[in-house]
């Protein structure tokens, strides 16, 4: 292999992660397949297409053939129903582990990219590490979380390592593009219930993904790849509001208030079979008091940091919002 460009297949190009891992792989020389239920909606040309999703056995199959990474980002991070989350996230990745054992038994790495969803919310002050028992709040959660343990029943067939990052920003985001828009009103929420979060910007993730998988130490290892430091919400909003023009206008959010505004769009998203961004569920992972993780593995393992300064990435994120009239 000595002197030949790495073949690798990523899931999940279509959406921000992937996509941004995609590019950065065949930007490195890496010869990039993509596996993908709508080619149409990639950012980018890549040397190959395979068309299908997770529950395409034939498009697995071709998918995973003769690569020597696999790189899994692909996932629901919203769905109509809960069951869906387990459908795609843990069953669709069963089905893409059982194509990598049929079909690929060189390959070198399989990468999984999770979410700290699976490990749940830190308590007492205390970043969860990832020694720590997994207890998520979420279907979501609980849905990274077998997928995370369906991979590593593989360990044995294959090297597998599984990455979880936090909330992540950076352009072409729309998770976080909610944010953004409010903040564009210099409408900066408080929540009394919830104190700090971990963050990272699309690129340090990208950059750590890559790192785990090119790590020979990282073989079956877990990492959370995040920001050294956690931050509150204001400490997120009042630097959006001031980048976009806006006075910072703190806004007191009850929690009950979201849980009743989700209820309502559960229902509005059941009439109209459309997906809402904000469910009970989504809720319920918000309004912890704490979701903060401890990146130090991944800096002692993976010579990762983020690298990133919060308040660049944020004036980056917004400015390329209004370049492409997002905001």
């Amino acid at each position: 292999m000595a002197g030949q460009p790495q073949r690798v297949l990523v899931t999940g190009a279509t959406g921000f992660i992937g996509g941004h891992l995609a590019e950065a792989l065949q930007r490195r020389g890496a010869e990039v397949r993509v596996l993908a239920r709508d080619p149409r909606r990639l950012q980018a040309r890549f040397g190959e297409v395979v068309r299908g999703d997770l529950a395409d056995p034939a498009a697995l199959t071709a998918a995973v053939q003769g690569v020597d990474v696999v790189y899994h980002v692909a996932g629901l991070t919203k769905a109509r129903r809960e069951s869906d989350y387990f459908a795609v996230n843990h069953v669709g990745t069963v089905h893409l582990l059982d194509a990598c054992r049929r079909s690929n038994s060189a390959l070198r790495r399989f990468v999984l990219v999770s979410s700290q969803a699976a490990a749940g919310p830190s308590c007492e002050g205390r970043p969860v590490r990832e020694s720590d028992p997994p207890h998520p709040v979420s279907a979501y959660g609980l849905s990274k979380l077998k997928a995370e343990q369906a991979a590593l029943a593989c360990s044995g067939l294959f090297p597998v390592t599984i990455v979880r990052p936090p909330v992540v920003y950076g352009p072409r985001d729309r998770d976080t593009l909610l944010f953004f828009r409010v903040a564009r009103y210099g409408l900066v929420p408080r929540l009394a219930v919830i104190r700090a979060l971990s963050i990272v910007h699309v690129a340090d993730l990208v950059r750590g993904i890559r790192r785990a998988a090119e790590t020979p130490a990282a073989a079956n290892r877990v990492y959370f790849l995040a920001n050294e430091q956690p931050v509150s919400l204001p400490e997120l909003a009042e630097p959006i509001a001031r980048a976009l023009g806006a006075r910072p206008i703190p806004v007191p959010v009850p929690v009950t208030s979201l849980f009743a505004v989700a209820a309502l769009a559960e229902l509005l998203a059941r009439l109209t079979g459309r997906i809402t961004p904000i469910t009970r569920n989504k809720v319920r992972e918000a309004t912890q008091r704490e979701w903060v993780c401890d990146p130090s593995r991944a800096a002692r393992e993976l010579g990762w940091r983020a690298e990133i300064p919060l308040l660049d990435g944020l004036r980056e994120t917004a400015a390329w919002y209004r370049q492409a009239g997002w905001l």
